[in-house]
Formats: C-alpha cells, sequence, structure tokens
C-alpha cells in the first residue's frame, strides 16, 4: 500500500499547487510549464544533428547507366554533375542537337575519342532522378 500512498500524495500536493493563490493562479503554471516544456522539445529537436542527410551527402560519385558521375551538394541540391570517362577519366560531353528528335544521346570523350550512343535521351535531370531514387531506396550505401 506505500506505492498507493505515494502516488496520491504525489496527486494531492500537485492539485493543492493547482488551486491555490499566488500572485498568478496555479492552473496558468500549469499551463506554462507545459508550453516550456514543448518549446525545449521543439528547439531540441530543431538543432538536433540530423544523421540522414549528413550521410547521403557523402555521397557524390556514382556509375549510372554505364558511365561514371559525380557531383557536389548545396544542402540537399545536386549541383555540378559532370559524366566522366570510363576509360580515361576525362569529362564527357553531350550531343543534344543531331540526337534530340530521336530520343538518342551521343557522349563522347574529347580526350581519348570515347563515344557512346545510347538509346535513350539522357538529361541532367534524369541522372539526378536516378540519384534521388538511389538516396531513397539506400540503393547508393552497397
Amino acid at each position: 500500500m506505500k506505492g498507493v500512498d505515494f502516488l496520491f500524495n504525489i496527486f494531492s500536493k500537485a492539485w493543492d499547487l493547482l488551486i491555490t493563490s499566488y500572485s498568478v493562479p496555479g492552473y496558468v503554471w500549469f499551463f506554462i510549464i507545459i508550453f516550456v516544456i514543448i518549446g525545449i522539445v521543439g528547439l531540441y529537436s530543431e538543432f538536433k544533428p540530423k544523421k540522414k542527410e549528413e550521410d547521403f551527402l557523402k555521397y557524390t560519385k556514382d556509375t549510372i547507366y554505364g558511365i561514371p558521375y559525380r557531383w557536389k551538394w548545396n544542402q540537399s541540391e545536386i549541383y555540378n554533375l559532370d559524366s566522366f570517362c570510363p576509360k580515361c577519366d576525362g569529362i564527357l560531353v553531350s550531343n543534344y542537337d543531331v540526337f534530340y528528335i530521336q530520343s538518342k544521346s551521343k557522349i563522347n570523350c574529347e580526350n581519348c575519342d570515347f563515344q557512346l550512343i545510347q538509346e535513350k535521351y539522357y538529361s541532367s535531370d534524369l541522372i539526378k532522378r536516378e540519384i534521388s531514387r538511389r538516396i531513397r531506396t539506400g540503393e547508393y550505401k552497397k
């Protein structure tokens, strides 16, 4: 019965604090304390390190559709997305003018004359969507 008496005493004292007269009524203090606790929890969650974001920001290179890509992050936005030659690591240049109507991509390396004509039109937006998909599914960690 000690446990029941202990709980009864706590609730009794809490009730007394709520109904006792102060310069500010007890029930107002109750709401103030609740709001302070909510504020502290909100501030903690706002400034707590976001582990998942930090994790994917280290993902800056991958081979997508047979072509090595590298990029940088600005918060959660990809920028400086470049494709590289699988033979000599030179930057690949895309020639969309000739093949745009046919939905094909011609990618060539100015350094070693590597060329690739692909059946699908590979835009930087398509590659960014593939990177986002790999992040969402966790595939980038493999």
